[in-house]
């Protein structure tokens, strides 16, 4: 009687210590600003491309949007299947590179296209739009689909090229002087040719 009466004090003792810490863990996190996630809590809406992309929106930037061959930067986190992060900017700084060019993966290339300036989307990219039966190395096996978070950062607009008015000046000028020289050979009047003197016999 006494062994049972000692482990339900040792259980109570061990539920109100366990109790104190998750109060003390929770308290921590408000402190730090971290905002408690609820188990019910409604998460963004997910979207399945043509190709099998899947995404989520959990923001929805205003800003410029991708088209092939702008400049676009982004800041991403990339996960294998098991959550093993592979690449992250996080530390590298933002990884800019010209859409719709396949300088990147197909899936970037499709996922990324529909995005806005100040967006953060998360994107599971199947592994036949990523790096499919080859892999990347030693970092990425081979038929590996992957997950990313990614922010676009920024889309550069592309910059028109100054018109040079000097060249376009001489092509002028040259092509006035071409008919000017024209218009003379067609309207000049001959000159007379004197007639040739013929020699005296003597």
């Amino acid at each position: 009687m006494k062994s049972t009466s000692t482990f339900l004090v040792l259980v109570l003792s061990w539920a109100v210590l366990a109790a104190f810490a998750d109060e003390e863990i929770m308290d921590m996190h408000m402190e730090e600003g971290m905002t408690e996630v609820e188990p019910d809590a409604d998460e963004p809406e997910t979207i399945t491309t043509p190709s099998g992309i899947m995404y989520q929106d959990f923001e929805v930037g205003k800003g410029a949007q991708p088209v092939p061959g702008k400049k676009v930067t982004v800041h991403y986190v990339g996960r294998l299947q098991d959550g093993k992060i592979f690449d992250s900017t996080m530390e590298s700084g933002p990884f800019s590179f010209v859409i719709g060019k396949g300088q990147v993966i197909k899936g970037w290339d499709e996922g990324l296209m529909s995005m806005r300036v100040g967006g953060h989307r998360r994107m599971w990219i199947p592994s036949h739009l990523a790096y499919g039966k080859d892999g990347a190395g030693t970092v990425i096996p081979p038929d590996s689909d992957l997950t990313f978070e990614v922010e676009l950062v920024d889309v550069q607009t592309p910059k028109k090229e100054p018109t040079n008015i000097f060249m376009f000046g001489s092509a002028a000028f040259v092509a006035v002087a071409i008919v000017f020289l024209a218009f003379r050979a067609f309207t000049a009047t001959p000159e007379p040719v004197a007639p040739k003197k013929s020699k005296k016999r003597r």
